[in-house]
């Protein structure tokens, strides 16, 4: 097993995904009963370098006059589904409706990404009555110790989108808008020092153990510290199973505590 944990910026799994340019058509004879529209999300195979499976793809919708005018103003009906029909798990980080046109940004879990040719998957809307169909623990599953977007730009929490809970307490950090959706703005050096803490328990999720460990996190560096973390864990003393990602000598670096001692 890998366990990712993802920090943002927003979570560091991204292939792009285009919703097909022409109008939603009319539907009459597809699976999802009651939706009116949907819309064709091609999966380039050109940016995917290997087959994958279960993979949380981001899908952002930016000003969709389709979506804006046909989509509940809170996108709880909005569906995601396979080339065949099957209903796929997704989380909405963020969806906001007005002035005719639709925004918003999901992460949905697509059961396999070829390499080999485009991937294919649907987004169905305007359900008036459709329920919340989100559910977050499904897409970021078993492999993930945690994720945390920090949205929305305007106001910042640390939750995490995993069914582990690993929420984050905010600590002097400002909300801001990032690449993708929100993200936190920290003070650097200054001190007190800006951060985003989770102190965990020694058997917890995130006491990652074993050889396979994958951290991703998005962040942007104004230069003007020459060491910082961007994200980390840190045990007593430094002990076996500290890791972190951190800038040293003005340079990306990641540093793990093995049993030998060695960082």
């Amino acid at each position: 097993m890998t366990t990712a944990i993802t920090w943002r910026g927003t979570s560091l799994l991204l292939i792009l995904a285009m919703l097909a340019p022409p109008p939603a058509v009319f539907a009459t004879d597809w699976g999802l009963e009651g939706y009116s529209y949907r819309k064709e999300i091609t999966i380039s195979h050109t940016n995917v370098d290997s087959n994958l499976t279960d993979f949380p793809l981001l899908v952002e919708i930016a000003a969709d006059t389709g979506i804006g005018a046909h989509a509940r103003s809170d996108g709880h009906d909005l569906r995601f589904t396979s080339a065949t029909g099957s209903l796929l798990a997704y989380e909405r980080e963020s969806f906001e409706s007005g002035s005719g046109s639709g925004s918003g940004i999901f992460w949905v879990k697509v059961p396999t990404i070829s390499s080999s040719a485009d991937t294919t998957i649907y987004l169905y809307y305007g359900k008036s009555d459709a329920s919340d169909g989100q559910s977050a623990a499904n897409v970021w599953d078993a492999n993930f110790a945690g994720v945390w977007h920090l949205p929305d730009g305007s106001t910042l929490d640390a939750l995490d989108s995993t069914a582990n809970n690993n929420d984050g307490t905010v600590s002097g950090p400002d909300a801001t808008m990032c690449t993708i959706d929100g993200g936190a703005s920290f003070n650097g050096s200054a001190s007190p020092q800006d951060f985003i803490d989770n102190l965990g328990t020694a058997t917890g999720s995130l006491n990652i153990t074993g050889d396979d460990l994958t951290v991703s996190a998005w962040a942007w560096w104004d230069g003007t510290d020459a060491h910082g973390w961007i994200i980390s864990k840190m045990k007593t003393g430094l002990d076996d199973g500290s890791w972190a990602l951190y800038i040293r000598d003005n340079l990306p670096k990641m540093g793990i505590n093995s049993d030998s001692n060695t960082y």
